[in-house]
C-alpha cells in the first residue's frame, strides 16, 4: 500500500520542470481613502445622480454617483490647500 506522503511525492514530481507562469504588469495602486457620510437635500442628490447616469451611458461604464461628486469637490478646492 502506497503512503500518502509517496502518493504527494508521486503526483507532484513534474511540478518542478513546469514554466512559470507570465508575469502580469502591475495594476497601478488606487489612492487610499477616508469613509465620509455626507447629509445632502435629495434634489441636489438627484443632480449628481443623473450625471453619473449620463456619463455612464457616455463612457459605456459605470461613473459612480460618488465619483461625479469627488471630481466637482477637488476641481473648487485650491492647489495649496
Amino acid at each position: 500500500m502506497e503512503s500518502k506522503l509517496d502518493r504527494i511525492q508521486r503526483l507532484t514530481e513534474g511540478l518542478q520542470n513546469l514554466p512559470e507562469p507570465p508575469q502580469q504588469p502591475a495594476k497601478p495602486k488606487r489612492e487610499r481613502g477616508v469613509p465620509v457620510n455626507i447629509r445632502m437635500p435629495e434634489a441636489l442628490l438627484a443632480r449628481y445622480a443623473a450625471e453619473a447616469g449620463r456619463r455612464s451611458v457616455a463612457a459605456g461604464r459605470t461613473i459612480t454617483t460618488q465619483t461625479v461628486m469627488l471630481e466637482i469637490l477637488t476641481a473648487g478646492l485650491p492647489d495649496n490647500g
